[in-house]
């Protein structure tokens, strides 16, 4: 109500998981300086924290309307987790709900060989890591649809910019010996590498490109297949790379069909 106005929602809350792929997640956000009116805000009274849905924490210590504010979640279990924020001052909070902000996967994804994983799997998807490498605010993301049927997992750029975006699965633990990557990229008159990666949140610095797929004419996908050895035991993660310039507005994506892994 006009007369008795509430916080504005909190709008900028940032959730970030931990890089070392330890059960952790850094949330920091700016409390609300103004009212859901627009007008100047005296005071806060409480924050509340949602986890998933669920409220984990109502102390909050920094009130001050404008401040600054920051937390360390750290959730018990490896999972996919996302959060808001619910501002109160004397006369309640807001009407409306801030939109949840996902931190992706908390901990680290791991899968077993044979692996396979298709782009309208739900709950494969969130095993994976999407990393913005050039930091453009476009990347690979999963989208779900009306059905199963309809998930996508695509990364969509405009004329004029370039792909520079790691779709990076869970890691596989590896021994010694040769593997066989099997993969299918919808990305017709579009580019992309497939290799991987020892490091899901560096994968730049960490990228073994086993394969290229350059501007493909086709409307099918392109199914590809490498053939590699690895020499050292340990964790590694599948990779595919989108690169360069979208061919134009009617052909501005690449999307998953599928990856898959196993020993030769």
């Amino acid at each position: 109500r006009p007369d008795k106005p509430t916080p504005a929602p909190v709008n900028d809350l940032i959730a970030a998981a931990s890089a070392l792929d330890e059960l952790s997640v850094a949330l920091s956000w700016t409390n609300p300086s103004l009212t859901h009116t627009g007008t100047p805000l005296s005071a806060l009274t409480k924050l509340e924290l949602y986890r998933n849905g669920v409220m984990i924490k109502d102390d909050f210590l920094t009130l001050t309307p404008g401040a600054s504010n920051a937390w360390l979640d750290r959730p018990e279990e490896g999972g996919v987790y996302s959060y808001h924020l619910i501002a109160y001052n004397e006369n309640g909070s807001a009407d409306a709900v801030p939109a949840d902000v996902s931190a992706g996967f908390v901990g680290k994804p791991t899968a077993k060989l044979p692996y396979s994983a298709k782009a309208e799997d739900a709950a494969a998807m969130q095993l994976f890591t999407f990393v913005d490498a050039n930091a453009d605010g476009e990347g690979w993301a999963f989208v779900e649809g009306s059905s199963s049927f309809w998930n996508k997992t695509i990364v969509k750029l405009e004329e004029g910019t370039e792909f520079d975006d790691y779709l990076v699965s869970p890691y596989i633990h590896l021994e010694a010996g040769y593997y066989v990557f099997d993969y299918s990229i919808s990305c017709r008159f579009n580019s992309f590498e497939a290799g991987y990666v020892t490091n899901r949140h560096d994968p730049a610095a960490t990228f073994v490109k086993l394969d290229e797929i350059l501007y493909w004419q086709e409307y099918s996908a392109p199914d590809g297949r490498s053939v590699f050895v690895i020499e050292e035991e340990g964790d590694y993660a599948l990779c595919i790379h989108a690169i360069g310039a979208p061919y134009s507005p009617a052909y501005s994506e690449l999307s998953l069909v599928s990856l898959a892994l196993n020993r030769t």
